[in-house]
């Protein structure tokens, strides 16, 4: 007797197929959302448009705290994609159900610290490639710090921190 199977060999190799494509089309479509300038971005500053980000998904939590001066608009667009590239990184890859985006704006220390539920990850064992490589990356050239902790099945805290607020 044949063992019973819902997908046979050629509907699983076409399904495998679609998933690439689909895989490649997101991969796609975040580039070219990380080269487009949020138009809230611009005109309302970080705090509005992260918030705004935040509240089109579900499960997100964002607080500030501070001033709700405008910063410079290097820094701006830094934070806000370092921002977005984590909350799809804990969503994609982490699988996590809730995620704490905390924003503080002092006059001194600019901080963005994103923490997630999911399934955690070593941090040592990051691509050169990883998002997270490129954010490291970026933060180093606008003279920040950046911290990363996570374990398998404990989660993700990311915090990057900036001193007087100027790249």
């Amino acid at each position: 007797m044949k063992p019973y199977s819902i997908i046979d060999a050629p509907d699983v190799e076409r399904f495998g197929k679609a998933l690439d494509m689909l895989d490649e089309s997101i991969g796609e479509l975040r580039r070219v959302v990380h080269h487009i300038m949020p138009e809230l971005l611009v005109r309302d500053g970080l705090k509005s448009s992260l918030g705004n980000f935040c509240r089109t998904i579900p499960g997100i939590h964002f607080h500030c705290i501070g001033d709700d001066a405008r910063l410079d608009s290097g820094l701006e667009i830094l934070l806000y994609r370092c921002a977005c590239e984590l909350v799809y990184n804990a969503m994609q890859h982490a699988k996590a159900a809730h995620i704490d985006v905390q924003l503080m704006i002092d006059k001194d220390l600019i901080a963005l610290a994103v923490h997630d539920d999911g399934i955690g990850f070593d941090p040592e064992t990051l691509s050169p490639n990883s998002g997270i490589s490129h954010i490291r990356n970026r933060v180093a050239a606008a003279k920040g710090r950046f911290s990363i902790h996570s374990s398998s099945g404990s989660g993700t805290e990311v915090t990057i921190e900036i001193e007087d607020g100027q790249p």
